[in-house]
């Protein structure tokens, strides 16, 4: 792939020109689980039917079994041998509609497992492409991007994962002058300062 900005050839799988830093067309963003689960149920809008269909029956048969309840009158501590009928079958078609809801249910919880699962082999291969990236042969004469851990080879002076430029000392000048970046955990020391917090030596 030949960068548009500088015109350098670069490998397919790397996202940043090696040169200049440019992107190498369409970078991906990686999606949250909420957003990949939400773009998933938009995608199958099944998922909030059976939902609402779930929710519909349980409350449909609840209703109709209060409803019977409230609207049986009871005579000195009985009801009719008619109203017992009625009632029992006002609690059959109650249940019902709750078995019913609860297939509906069954249904969008497996519906909800096969998104999580669709995230899960969308994750491995994002960490199956970032291991690819970072297990390219260039372990001797290489340097490591302190801002999100790419190694390099050391005739790129930007960084092909996140594009950050290289100086003459292999890590990134994104800082002020008198200022010297942890190549270990990123964080940004005064140059008086000849190790940072995390243990880490100023680079020579």
């Amino acid at each position: 792939m030949y960068c548009s900005k500088c015109g350098k050839q670069n490998p397919d799988h790397i996202n940043y020109c090696q040169m200049c830093g440019a992107p190498l067309g369409v970078t991906q963003q990686v999606k949250s689980k909420q957003e990949f689960l939400k773009d998933y149920h938009s995608n199958h809008p099944g998922y909030y039917v059976l939902c609402v269909l779930s929710i519909i029956c349980d409350i449909i048969g609840a209703i109709v079994i209060i409803s019977k309840i409230m609207s049986t009158k009871v005579y000195f501590g009985y009801i009719t041998s008619s109203q017992e009928r009625e009632l029992v079958t006002a609690v059959i078609i109650g249940v019902v509609f709750w078995v019913v809801g609860s297939i509906f249910l069954i249904g969008a919880k497996g519906m909800d497992k096969s998104a999580n699962d669709q995230y899960e082999q969308y994750m491995s291969g994002i960490v199956s492409r970032q291991v690819h990236l970072v297990s390219s042969p260039i372990l001797n004469d290489s340097w490591i991007c302190p801002s999100c851990g790419m190694r390099n080879q050391s005739s790129m002076s930007s960084c092909s994962q996140c594009g950050a430029k290289r100086v003459s000392n292999g890590y990134y000048d994104n800082h002020k002058v008198n200022e010297w970046q942890c190549p270990k955990c990123g964080r940004i020391n005064q140059n008086y300062v000849g190790t940072c917090g995390c243990g880490e030596e100023k680079p020579k």
